[in-house]
């Protein structure tokens, strides 16, 4: 198993380290990940990027700061995911930030991706092949909506965060019934 970390002072001392932004990136390869997709499925829109997280930290292991951000390789930032910013109205709000339960599976349908969302599988693999994607955590300051610069916001301070990532997979998706 490997470890990769990160880290930055999240006090008063800490915020002229904002500037530099700190990040952990992880590539993988998102053709591989498509390659698995059933011959049924045409549509990334019917698509998800699914994965396992787990937080510890000093504050009730609740995320508040960082955020996630996927990139499938074909260009930009394409989805940045701050649940804990104070102005997030996403369609995932309504994922609960506190992992005093447990372990949270969290899935990115990929029709939220900037360069995915309402094309067909066949297209995107054929971009894709040969191709690096990453997955980062990043702390920093975020704007909301991404891009914008407003409402910047880099979350609150906390202490001895730790995250982690595991079993990334593609699944098929249906967005629940409300």
């Amino acid at each position: 198993m490997q470890h990769h970390g990160v880290s930055f002072d999240a006090t008063s001392n800490g915020e002229g380290s904002l500037g530099s932004r700190k990040e952990l990136s992880f590539a993988f390869n998102p053709s591989i990940m498509l390659e698995k997709v059933s011959a049924n499925v045409t549509s990334c829109d019917n698509l998800a990027i699914q994965f396992d997280c787990y937080l510890s930290n000093e504050q009730s292991n609740k995320w508040q700061t960082g955020a996630i951000r996927w990139n499938l390789g074909l260009g930009g930032n394409e989805v940045t995911f701050t649940p804990w910013h104070p102005e997030y109205e996403d369609v995932y709000k309504e994922v609960d930030m506190s992992f005093s339960e447990g372990w949270k599976t969290l899935t990115f349908p990929l029709k939220e991706f900037a360069n995915a969302g309402g094309k067909d599988v066949s297209d995107i693999m054929t971009k894709v092949t040969g191709k690096n994607g990453s997955f980062m955590f990043v702390f920093g300051n975020f704007d909301y909506p991404a891009g914008s610069s407003k409402n910047r916001s880099r979350g609150e301070a906390v202490t001895n965060q730790l995250f982690y990532f595991g079993n990334f997979r593609i699944v098929p998706y249906t967005k629940p019934v409300e």
